[in-house]
């Protein structure tokens, strides 16, 4: 298979390429050290499951369509004040914007 082949990690539940977007969301949350980074996810795909893992990480996700412990938002008019989050991640979702 190749490198970007839909790959399921048997102990996260990952496929392969999301796997390297979760390294890199973490390799900058460290940057935070003994601070909370929080980190905001548009149209999430279970970076969750990685982050939460991480104690000074604070996730929170949101997305168009309603699903249990994901907050229902317009990532156009998102309900957050400005400067409230120190990453925000968003991936695969710009084509779905109108």
């Amino acid at each position: 298979m190749g490198f970007w082949e839909d790959e399921v990690c048997p102990s996260c539940g990952c496929l392969s390429r999301h796997r390297l977007q979760l390294r890199w969301v973490l390799s900058h949350a460290e940057e935070f050290q003994n601070k909370t980074c929080r980190v905001l996810e548009i149209g999430p795909w279970g970076m969750k499951r990685g982050l939460t893992v991480v104690p000074q990480v604070q996730y929170v996700a949101i997305d168009l369509l309603w699903v249990p412990e994901i907050l229902r938002a317009d990532a156009t008019q998102m309900p957050f004040k400005d400067e409230v989050f120190d990453i925000v991640v968003c991936f695969n979702v710009v084509v779905e914007m109108r």
